[in-house]
């Protein structure tokens, strides 16, 4: 977003109350997507102009999301092919359903029973083998609905993995009686952007 000219600000920020409020609790804190999303809610609604749609979790995003499966089934086909395993990661859930719900239909509807759906998620935030299934709000203070979900906790914060996000409740839609079989893997440290950011550079859109 900064290399086209957005602002960012980092959270937990001194900007909002629920931001404030976790500096002051723990001030060398990480940050998690959950305080993000207690901070992008409070702003949103303290200006008139401005409304805020949870984009990673939910139901709607997750059907979005699966033009992803839809394309990489159809391009199976073109080859005569079809995967034995679909294997997605799962933070918030949308990446993962985004893959492998269309796939998951064809196993459901009895089209490929064979197929195997493996959710992964790293050790620092277990939320599908180590949480518990049940409501909770979808942020660190509270001011979102509550939602069915695995979860650790909504004012759970895992350790700092940069640069990935760290979000402890994957999308409601994800339920247990599915029969997903879910894996642990660790998230390796670090990460460069720098690649990520010179290719809009070197298409002239550096602001």
């Amino acid at each position: 977003m900064q290399v086209y000219g957005a602002e960012c600000i980092p959270s937990p920020s001194d900007k909002t109350r629920s931001g404030r409020a976790v500096l002051a609790h723990s001030p060398d804190t990480p940050g998690s997507l959950g305080i993000a999303i207690s901070e992008a809610v409070e702003d949103a609604a303290n200006h008139e102009n401005t409304n805020y749609a949870l984009g990673s979790v939910l139901n709607h995003v997750c059907l979005h999301q699966t033009i992803i499966g839809q394309e990489a089934r159809e391009q199976l086909a073109m080859v005569e092919a079809y995967p034995d395993v679909v294997i997605g990661c799962v933070g918030g859930g949308s990446n993962f359903a985004g893959l492998s719900f269309p796939f998951a239909g064809d196993k459901i509807t009895g089209k490929h029973p064979e197929t195997d759906i493996v959710a992964v998620e790293p050790f620092a935030c277990p939320t599908l083998t180590k949480g518990l299934y049940a409501y909770d709000f979808g942020d660190v203070a509270g001011l979102t609905p509550m939602l069915r979900m695995f979860t650790l906790g909504h004012d759970f914060v895992p350790p700092a993995i940069p640069p990935r996000p760290r979000w402890r409740g994957p999308a409601r839609c994800l339920p247990p009686e599915r029969g997903l079989r879910c894996r642990r893997d660790v998230c390796p440290d670090g990460g460069d952007h720098r690649r990520a950011r010179g290719s809009p550079r070197r298409e002239g859109r550096d602001r």
